[in-house]
């Protein structure tokens, strides 16, 4: 018997140290892409193990950070990687693997112990949830413990029962959603299936009475109210008032602006703060993006520009949701990111949201049935596919509405999708085919220069099925509206000229544009036939020297001191040819032809050319649409204004180049901060990845503002002078504007083939790093800056 205690003893205790507990494919609340997945966390006395899945095409390159780490979701010490199980090269070191031929991969990462306490985990790549980088978040490692006083039966979204689908209100763990707004709870109490709960906020409180009915079914109401039955799934019921049910009448509006707000569930503050809207605005001719702070409890609320009726994008940690707005109205909405759900909208215009989440119909559709067609599909093959697609939309919307009658605002709306969503397929078949081609060209290793990709003409029929879709003005609130047309432009047939006469003539063209806005010298005259003969095919005198002019010198001299005229001239022209081509296929008697010329004005403004009084006049002539008219002329003041106090900012310094040889040109701008560290960045205003390492770094230069250092930026010609100077205003730090010689000169002796690049200089004025990493965080970059200012 005493052999036995022993044994249990000893069992129990092997038992204990070896315990684990295994969670397989653990529910989580949200990933920034889909590639990535834990497959199952495993927790022991001594680590937490994380098993991971990674997808990506085949012969591509793949790994994680070596700076990997977990953390408690709701904040804590990160928890950085112990180790590795079946990873395929170094993490310590950072090297990169190939993706064989199944697209995935399987791999466990070892980290240390996590707190027994701890009900979820986030997995991230950086510390700093570095742009790019893989992040999930909420990993459930332990079963909730619910700590609120609300009932668990009742917390949830519930819906109207009569039909409409709007969402009544949220009962969350710690708030409540209801009349739009959040609500704290502030004293909750249960008398049998009845609950009585005061709710406040910062301005007001409310009382309400919740009548459990049934799992799935509350009554709500409030003092001297009637009570309003809700449940948790959708309904086809017809007991709501209609009264409402009215037509688009307007369809664009003059400065008015939409109410977006909601809730996103399991929200927690180690995610992001910060959201978009991304608004496709057909009349700016450009996406517009607008942050929404997210704040600590998971709420949001913001004002958004509408100009008229749109659907938009909420885009938060790689989902991109969709939300329908309308000047003057509030939509807000719950973001069930774990169980990808958003069919809940309260506001004004919440029944709208509500009928065009319910139907079915949704913009992005085709994409996964027509690109795995590829390669072997030919374009008529393609346009059929598309178009036995498009019938069943049609098909799927009629069996709905049998069911569930549509407002007629949504069944417009829903119609033009169905049309713009065929439209944009059809012109997507030389994307798939391009991207398909380039593929396999990669993984079987052929040179792709040697045979490229050609694009297939469309027919008559396939632009005829493409322009159909905006014959209905209301179309453009489409989001595929923008890119529909993108994508027309891509694919527009070359026509009779070959491109090499095409670009002779925009040049001919733009000569004669440069002779009539100028007084040209004689000897400018006697250049501008040479370079028309030139371009007409004919040679040119062979001596070097003609009339007293060195041939080979004058034509770029002359081309670079007319360069903004003839810029000017070959937007121009290219921008009205396009424009003609679009109006082939979708006809001239439409919304877009005026939008065409909205954006023909808007264009220059990105280039901060403003209009002056006669060109305000012409906006006016020129565009039937008063309220389009007025919005480019608002446009051009707000820009000009905002231009304007630009050039107040103190936070910039404009410097002359120093007038120097080229290769004495550095040593000359860096002398002048001698006895400071100089952090040199080598920019563009066109560089999208520039300006992004600028932003990101902007918090840090703020830190270091009083610290011994430099921040200096140096650009070239190409970035142009106006937007140039309106863009460096908000960039803190020493800037500077290289000729394109000085330019090609620097770039040529630090070897510097691409952009951003950058430099460290010491004190001493000596460059001790003419590469400096890109991907230094700033706590890296700080660090190593303090440490060269204290030597």
């Amino acid at each position: 018997m005493q052999k036995l205690k022993l044994f249990l003893v000893v069992f129990l205790l092997a038992t204990s140290i070896n315990a684990k507990e295994i969670i397989k494919n653990p529910p989580f609340i949200a990933r920034n892409n889909d590639n990535i997945k834990v497959t199952q966390v495993e927790l022991n006395d001594t680590a937490t193990i994380l098993s991971i899945r990674m997808k990506n095409y085949p012969k591509l390159n793949a790994r994680i950070d070596k700076d990997n780490c977990i953390r408690p979701s709701d904040g804590g010490t990160p928890l950085h990687y112990k180790s590795n199980i079946n990873y395929q090269v170094d993490m310590a070191k950072g090297e990169f693997w190939i993706m064989p031929d199944s697209g995935a991969v399987h791999f466990s990462i070892v980290y240390p112990k996590l707190d027994p306490s701890v009900e979820r985990i986030d997995f991230s790549e950086s510390e700093e949830h570095k742009e790019g980088y893989w992040e999930i978040y909420g990993i459930q490692v332990r079963p909730h413990v619910w700590k609120s006083k609300l009932p668990e039966s009742l917390q949830g979204c519930w819906r109207k029962a009569d039909g409409s689908n709007i969402w009544a209100i949220g009962l969350f763990e710690n708030l409540a959603f209801y009349d739009n707004k959040p609500w704290q709870y502030s004293t909750i109490r249960e008398e049998g299936l009845k609950t009585f709960i005061s709710l406040k906020n910062e301005s007001e409180t409310k009382q309400l009475t919740i009548r459990l009915i049934n799992k799935k079914s509350i009554g709500i109401s409030e003092a001297n109210k009637k009570e309003t039955l809700c449940v948790t799934q959708p309904t086809s019921l017809q007991l709501f008032d209609k009264n409402n049910d009215k037509p688009f009448t307007t369809l664009f509006h003059r400065n008015d602006s939409a109410t977006y707000g909601g809730y996103i569930k399991g929200y927690a503050t180690n995610m992001p703060h910060e959201a978009s809207v991304v608004y496709k605005n057909m009349v700016s001719g450009n996406p517009e993006y607008y942050p929404v702070k997210i704040n600590a409890d998971g709420t949001f609320k913001s004002r958004i520009p509408v100009y008229y009726p749109s659907n938009m994008i909420f885009s938060f940690l790689g989902k991109n949701i969709d939300v329908f707005l309308e000047p003057g109205k509030s939509v807000y909405q719950m973001i069930d990111l774990a169980n990808d759900d958003y069919s809940y909208f309260m506001g004004s215009g919440a029944w709208l949201n509500a009928e065009i989440a319910h139907s079915g119909i949704k913009e992005y559709e085709y994409s996964d049935a027509l690109g795995a067609m590829f390669p072997n599909v030919l374009l008529q093959q393609f346009a059929d596919t598309v178009k036995s697609i498009y019938e069943q939309d049609k098909i799927r919307l009629a069996n709905y509405q049998k069911q569930n009658p549509l407002s007629k605002k949504a069944t417009r709306i829903l119609k033009n999708r169905i049309e713009m969503k065929q439209a944009i397929a059809l012109l997507d078949y030389n994307l798939y085919a391009k991207n398909n081609y380039g593929y396999r060209q990669f993984t079987s290793g052929s040179d792709m220069n040697a045979s490229p990709f050609k694009n297939q003409t469309f027919t008559e029929s396939i632009y005829n099925t493409i322009g159909k879709a905006f014959k209905d003005s209301f179309a453009i609130s489409s989001n595929q509206s923008m890119e529909t047309l993108t994508k027309l432009l891509r694919n527009m047939p070359a026509g009779s000229l070959n491109d090499q006469q095409k670009v002779m003539a925009l040049f001919q063209n733009a000569l004669a544009y440069i002779k009539k806005k100028n007084q040209l010298s004689a000897n400018e005259l006697i250049v501008d036939s040479l370079f028309n003969e030139q371009l007409k095919g004919n040679k040119l005198p062979e001596d070097t020297i003609f009339k007293g002019i060195n041939i080979k010198k004058s034509i770029p001299e002359f081309l670079n001191k007319y360069q903004t005229d003839l810029s000017e001239s070959l937007k121009t022209q290219t921008l009205n040819n396009t424009n003609e081509s679009i109006l082939k296929v979708i006809g001239k008697d439409n919304i877009v032809a005026t939008l065409l010329k909205v954006n023909f004005y808007l264009m220059p403004f990105s280039n901060y050319e403003f209009l002056n009084e006669q060109s305000k006049q012409e906006v006016y002539k020129n565009i039937p649409n008063q309220v389009l008219a007025s919005y480019v002329i608002d446009k051009n003041n707000e820009l000009q204004k905002q231009s304007l106090l630009k050039r107040q900012s103190n936070i910039y310094h404009l410097n002359a180049t120093p007038e120097t040889d080229n290769e004495k040109l550095l040593d000359a701008i860096i002398g002048k901060y001698k006895g400071k560290v100089i952090y040199i960045d080598f920019w563009a205003t066109w560089c999208g990845p520039c300006g992004n390492a600028i932003k990101r770094i902007a918090p840090l230069k703020e830190e270091m503002k009083k610290d011994n250092v430099v921040f200096l930026y140096l650009t070239g010609e190409s970035s142009p002078k106006k937007v140039w100077e309106n863009t460096i205003p908000d960039i803190r730090g020493e800037h500077y504007r290289l000729s394109n010689s000085q330019w090609e000169y620097i770039c040529k002796h630090f070897e510097i083939n691409t952009i951003p690049h950058y430099m460290v200089v010491d004190k001493s004025g000596k460059i001790i790093d003419p590469n400096s990493p890109i991907e230094k965080s700033n706590g890296e970059l700080k660090e190593m800056l303090l440490k060269l200012s204290a030597q």
